[in-house]
């Protein structure tokens, strides 16, 4: 039975070191565990300690006064981490989702995604923002000049159409355009006419997001409690 005091939080961080830490610490907020529980506390795959009354390695964390946390893992382990945790503070396996960025995913996956999302953002720009097919081509064709500039801002994204929700892509929207600077030389004019792609870009993953939710909720309707 899932804990009553887990509610549904996010943790947005790229680092494995930071989720595992805020993850422990938020648990142990909502649903805390002794520090005998902590201590005693062993994973399926290890008899390795996790929590610790002394910081007996480097790779460990303060989660608490004279309490620590080992984050001594790779990417797999963490994961392996996260769910033991989740089963140690009764939340369950079913209320977790890892977000892979694109990168982790095939290239052919990447290609069609692309291609599709294409389509449909010039489709969005001639219905929703009055441009005709001439026009919109033109800006879906200067997105491959952002998104080389994308790449090398760093490994998880190198293409605007790949975003998969709205925060990731309006934090690398805002970076691209404080930190141009550094890739390419723009003046005023061209630096306005690509914050006003990348807005029209904004409004259709808003459109998007928001289509998807909505049809999340309906199938969630429909779907018949067993």
């Amino acid at each position: 039975m899932m804990s009553p005091a887990v509610v549904n939080k996010k943790f947005a961080n790229r680092a494995w070191v930071q989720i595992l830490k805020e993850l422990v610490i938020y648990l142990q907020s909502k649903s805390p565990k002794t520090k005998e529980e902590l201590l005693a506390f062993r994973t399926d795959w290890s008899k390795a300690p996790i929590f610790s009354d002394f910081k007996s390695i480097d790779n460990m964390v303060e989660i608490g006064e004279g309490l620590y946390f080992s984050v001594n893992y790779t990417a797999t382990h963490s994961t392996w981490v996260i769910g033991n945790l989740l089963n140690f503070y009764d939340v369950g396996l079913g209320y977790i989702v890892v977000h892979r960025t694109p990168a982790a995913e095939p290239q052919k996956i990447r290609d069609e995604i692309g291609r599709i999302r294409r389509i449909e953002f010039k489709e969005f720009l001639m219905s929703n923002c009055g441009k005709d097919e001439e026009k919109a081509d033109k800006i879906v064709k200067n997105f491959e000049v952002l998104n080389k500039i994308l790449g090398k801002m760093g490994t998880s994204y190198n293409d605007f159409f790949l975003f998969d929700e709205t925060l990731s892509m309006s934090n690398y929207k805002a970076k691209l355009l404080k930190d141009s600077y550094k890739y390419v030389s723009w003046n005023e004019s061209q630096l306005k006419t690509v914050r006003k792609y990348l807005d029209y870009l904004t409004d259709y993953y808003t459109k998007v997001m928001k289509e998807a939710k909505k049809h999340k909720e309906e199938l969630e309707f429909w779907i018949p409690t067993l």
